[in-house]
């Protein structure tokens, strides 16, 4: 433990920490996604769609870092709102966005713009981009870790 750094129940979890965190981030963005009646999760995925046609959910799940399950359930409610479609290529389904999924990319592009701007308003962009370039340090170095 640092010297001259108060103890308390978090101080030293980063569990805790990045959770609490993760809270705040998740209320700016639900603020923001509500907006467009979409999740920010069916929000990201649907990028990654447009910006990848042709894409399978395999390639979704490591992409995104998101169980494969969780991808399928996702899919499906993109499916029933007509933002994407289904094609099988032999043994493996290709997903592509729609003429309406392809529409929501800006509306969705503009949601994430405004979670931007309020988590720089309290951060300072500065101190955001460093966080972000820890985090997805952090991020690689759990993953190298599992994949070994």
């Amino acid at each position: 433990m640092e010297k001259g750094r108060k103890c308390s129940y978090n101080s030293h979890c980063m569990y805790f920490t990045v959770s609490s965190l993760s809270r705040h981030l998740n209320e700016l963005a639900d603020k923001a996604f509500r907006l467009i009646e979409m999740s920010p999760s069916h929000g990201h995925l649907l990028l990654a769609i447009c910006d990848h046609p042709n894409i399978t959910q395999i390639e979704l799940s490591e992409m995104l870092n998101l169980k494969p399950s969780t991808i399928t359930r996702l899919l499906d409610k993109l499916i029933k709102k007509d933002y994407i479609i289904k094609k099988q290529d032999g043994r493996r389904s290709l997903i592509y966005p729609t003429e309406n999924g392809q529409g929501m990319k800006g509306i969705i592009q503009t949601a994430l713009e405004r979670i931007y701007n309020q988590y720089n308003e309290i951060l300072t962009r500065e101190f955001a981009e460093e966080l972000i370039d820890k985090i997805i340090e952090a991020n690689s170095r759990f993953d190298n870790t599992t994949q070994n």
